[in-house]
């Protein structure tokens, strides 16, 4: 845990910020706390990007998320262990509300672990509708506040159109694949056959798990006779029920609400919850001491041996994988100001033309750097007049589905001097040679 920490502080310190998080700081983090609370900053088509922990403590969003995501699921497997039912779980219904306001798309484990409660209290009740709603009410009282305000804000987004995020196939091409896809990390082994060893890892794992519920499943009586919520392999049940649920969820807002499948990180609350399931079921069966728990230990050590090959092959301090075309913003930036020191060119105002997709992280720099001389950038394109340019090299490798100008186009058309080639970004910072 402690090299987890140092790794991430090492790329808190060397990365450049990125496109969201410099549209959050600059356009709402700098607002009163009152606006950002409410949603009622001036964003336009940026809204989306207000998640009012990820706002008010300049954090990144999933991973503050995750944080809180995690303290409520482990409060959550305690609860079972303790009652062997899910009852009252206000220290997970906190963590998850803590975990929306970081980011909306946390709502999905809100809405799970609420759905899940009142399926329980249903059938505790004997269908009894006042004492379920007292009990319900009772669960959600501690949130109750803040949920009023975070459910504000996903209906406003969803009436602006703002929710384009996401996929239109189905939640297994979308979510699944794209859970799958953003895990091998870009890295030159992800390939078809590895893509679909992957699924079928999944498939097998989930599978696995409802043979495994279905097979231990050994009813337990209360003193009422009633039967125990939680059967033996309570945490496997618990965690299968939830990441099933989650998904269904998810399915049922696509077809109820229009909003998109979830995709890559704003799906990332699966990774853990899936990895959980998978550790809990291998260890369970591993128990059992059988032919059948001696081969799935091997499998078990066979993957852990892969993953870990994998995460140190993934190991950088020099981009983020969904940000690979803004990893040189903060240098460049750096090496602009050095440049006009160097030629005493920061005493007058100077303008710098960009692609439009390094605008908010270049005024980020601007503004974080105390840049006075330097005016900040907009979104009209590189293509014109300027003192300074910092543009892509070639634009399909950058951000697919989009076409920029090329620094080999502007150069000859504006008499450019490049003087800064930044390869992992695929960047060029150049200087007018008649200005």
């Amino acid at each position: 845990m402690s090299s987890a920490f140092l790794y991430t502080c090492l790329r808190a310190y060397y990365l450049s910020i990125t496109h969201d998080e410099a549209v959050t700081y600059l356009l709402f983090a700098s607002s009163p706390y009152i606006d950002i609370i409410f949603n009622l900053v001036p964003a336009g088509p940026y809204r989306a990007n207000n998640h009012l922990l990820n706002t008010i403590l300049s954090a990144r969003g999933y991973a503050l998320g995750l944080g809180f995501f995690m303290l409520g699921l482990y409060g959550l497997i305690k609860s079972s262990e303790i009652t062997h039912e899910i009852h009252t779980p206000r220290f997970s219904f906190i963590m998850f509300t803590l975990a929306t306001m970081s980011t909306l798309t946390f709502l999905n484990v809100y809405l799970t672990l609420f759905c899940m409660l009142a399926l329980m209290e249903l059938y505790k009740c004997n269908h009894n509708i006042k004492q379920f709603l007292t009990n319900i009410i009772k669960s959600v009282s501690y949130t109750l506040p803040l949920l009023i305000i975070i459910y504000i804000v996903p209906i406003f987004i969803l009436r602006q159109g703002q929710l384009y995020f996401g996929g239109t196939h189905g939640f297994w091409h979308d979510t699944v694949r794209s859970l799958i896809h953003v895990s091998f990390y870009g890295q030159p082994y992800l390939t078809p056959f590895a893509m679909m060893i992957s699924e079928i890892f999944v498939g097998v794992v989930l599978l696995s798990s409802i043979i495994f519920i279905f097979t231990n499943y050994k009813p337990r009586f209360d003193n009422t006779n009633k039967v125990r919520f939680v059967p033996p392999g309570r945490v496997v049940t618990l965690l299968f029920v939830f990441l099933v649920m989650s998904a269904f969820l998810t399915i049922l807002q696509h077809h109820l609400l229009g909003t998109r499948f979830l995709i890559e990180r704003t799906a990332i609350f699966f990774i853990p919850l899936f990895l959980l399931l998978a550790c809990v079921l291998f260890k369970n069966i591993a128990v059992q001491r059988n032919r059948l728990s001696s081969t799935v230990m091997f499998l078990w050590y066979a993957w852990i041996i892969i993953i870990s090959g994998h995460y140190m092959s993934s190991l950088n301090i020099h981009a983020y994988l969904d940000w690979q075309y803004d990893s040189d913003t903060k240098h460049a930036i750096n090496d602009l100001h050095e440049w006009a020191i160097e030629n005493d060119l920061d005493k007058t105002p100077r303008q710098v033309g960009i692609n439009w997709i390094f605008e908010p992280s270049i005024n980020y720099y601007i503004k974080k750097n105390k840049l006075d001389w330097l005016q900040f950038a907009n979104r009209n394109g590189p293509d014109g007049e300027f003192d300074y340019y910092y543009v892509v090299g070639e634009s399909h490798e950058i951000l697919s589905g989009h076409t920029f100008i090329t620094i080999h186009d502007l150069v000859i058309k504006h008499n450019l001097i490049v003087i800064k080639e930044y390869p992992i970004s695929n960047t060029y910072l150049a200087v007018s040679a008649t200005r």
